[in-house]
């Protein structure tokens, strides 16, 4: 399960500058418009497992993994909070953090058991036992990429332009525009949750 529990402070594309595209010059839309950058985005966020705006993450599993590491899934990873766990008495306990190191240099990030350290053998609380908040993104809006910043802003146009699903050649819902497909699809995240197995 991954949710966001500390949410971005502001989105990548700000509401002057989608308005701009658009060539929109009035204000009635306003909280609409900025209503669809923020599902575009997180929509984004979704296809790519990647974070765009500075967020933290709450990543739970049900074990802890047959591997000496945990890929983190959401991109770039920027730190570690706190590694816990609930036995089966559901108590939670810490992970102490001087037992593992955090990759932040590769996609995505992960944690890595340090040489000789194992994984807590205690019996687990049945789900969601494994507890593990992280910090990811790109850090402000100046700072994501601009191929996510076009893409969000096709995607914004679309549901402005179409406020239901589009019926396109051969009477196929169109959900995303073309342009925006190609924009997601040039930089994948090699994320698979049967790494964390």
């Amino acid at each position: 399960m991954i949710r966001v529990i500390t949410p971005p402070v502001s989105e990548p594309v700000t509401l002057n500058d989608m308005k701009a595209h658009l060539r929109l010059f009035h204000n009635d839309e306003d909280t609409i418009i900025g209503s669809y950058i923020t599902a575009a985005r997180s929509y984004c966020e979704e296809v790519l497992s990647r974070a765009m705006i500075t967020q933290t993450i709450l990543y739970t599993m049900d074990r802890w993994p047959s591997r000496n590491r945990i890929l983190l899934p959401r991109a770039p990873l920027i730190s570690v909070t706190s590694v816990q766990y609930v036995d089966d008495d559901n108590n939670t306990e810490t992970f102490a953090n001087t037992n593992y190191v955090v990759d932040t240099d590769n996609e995505p990030g992960m944690i890595v058991l340090r040489s000789g350290e194992t994984w807590p053998d205690e019996t687990l609380f049945p789900e969601n036992a494994v507890r593990i908040t992280f910090q990811a993104g790109y850090g402000a809006a100046a700072d994501v990429p601009a191929t996510f910043k076009q893409a969000i802003m096709f995607l914004v146009a679309h549901y402005y332009e179409n406020r239901e699903e589009v019926a396109a050649r051969g009477h196929i819902p169109q959900v995303m525009p073309m342009a925006a497909r190609h924009l997601l699809n040039m930089d994948p995240v090699p994320w698979t949750e049967d790494f964390n197995k």
